[in-house]
């Protein structure tokens, strides 16, 4: 996980400044921020609460992400990932994080500033063509990666297998099957196997 930035949070007032200016339109899942907050808030254990971040934008329209969180004694680090439901427009986005505690549907607020979603001159991140085309090679790669994986594994597997086997040991490509029988019996055949050894014992 890469961490871009970490908020903190001072009794109700999230301070988003230091990501100001980090999003870009189209952007999903390129950012994850840590908001640090106390544990204990007004007399609640805020462990025993779910996270959510709402982000209102220029169009205003509603965003929201859970988020998951860590727990170290008295301080708990909460992670926002950035989502393409957040840099959908450019513009202004109002940042609002909230806790909740089903259990008696506690709710508390911690109202953030407005953080800036940098416009770029084509909203999309990535165009459709070439997002096409880049899919393709990444998975022609993976299945050449897999082809070159499947055959060092069957080197090194007959490899083992060679190192198992006594030194008279020989191989060959028309016999099949090795089969022990007495004279008599051989000579029973209607028609030896071409692809079976016969030893006589």
């Amino acid at each position: 996980m890469i961490i871009i930035k970490t908020l903190k949070v001072s009794h109700k007032d999230l301070n988003t400044s230091p990501i100001r200016t980090l999003m870009r339109t189209g952007e999903n899942n390129a950012d994850t921020v840590v908001i640090e907050m106390d544990r204990f808030y007004g007399g609640y254990d805020l462990s025993e609460f779910g996270f959510i971040m709402e982000g209102r934008n220029a169009s205003d329209t509603l965003a929201v992400a859970t988020l998951s969180v860590d727990i170290l004694e008295d301080i708990l680090k909460i992670y926002f990932v950035v989502t393409s439901d957040f840099t959908a427009v450019s513009g202004k986005l109002k940042l609002t994080l909230k806790a909740l505690n089903p259990t008696d549907n506690t709710c508390i607020i911690f109202t953030g500033g407005e953080v800036e979603v940098v416009g770029v001159s084509n909203e999309d991140c990535l165009p459709a063509d070439i997002g096409e085309q880049l899919l393709l090679q990444i998975e022609e790669a993976i299945a050449d990666f897999k082809a070159q994986i499947s055959s060092v594994a069957e080197e090194l597997v007959a490899e083992e297998i060679e190192k198992q086997l006594p030194d008279n040991y020989v191989t060959s490509d028309t016999v099949k099957t090795l089969v022990t029988l007495t004279q008599e019996e051989y000579d029973a055949l209607p028609a030896p196997d071409d692809s079976t050894m016969y030893v006589i014992i």
